[in-house]
């Protein structure tokens, strides 16, 4: 017998909220919003995978994780090219 409808934990809307700004102020905040939303919205889908179908909101996390994961993945690229740049020609890449 359920008593209801799952309750939407309020962490995965802030983790989605923390995705969507990393992806918006991906230049001057991106470096740190991304990993922040990528760390949050992983440990909020354990909460709610843990929690026996109390809580609800998987969805929202895991978009959060995503655009995280997006904005994190794009910087170490970039990270990753100017180091490559470094060791080949000795210098980074200049910028326009």
């Amino acid at each position: 017998m359920t008593l209801g409808a799952a309750v939407v934990d309020p962490r995965a809307r802030w983790a989605l909220a923390l995705g969507i700004a990393s992806v918006a102020l991906i230049y001057p905040l991106g470096v740190f919003l991304g990993p922040i939303a990528l760390v949050f919205a992983v440990s909020v889908l354990r909460r709610i995978n843990g929690s026996g179908g109390i809580l609800a909101g998987a969805r929202l996390a895991k978009a959060g994780a995503i655009c995280g994961g997006l904005v994190t993945g794009f910087y170490l690229l970039a990270l990753s090219a100017e180091l490559a740049a470094l060791l080949l020609f000795g210098s980074f890449i200049p910028a326009p």
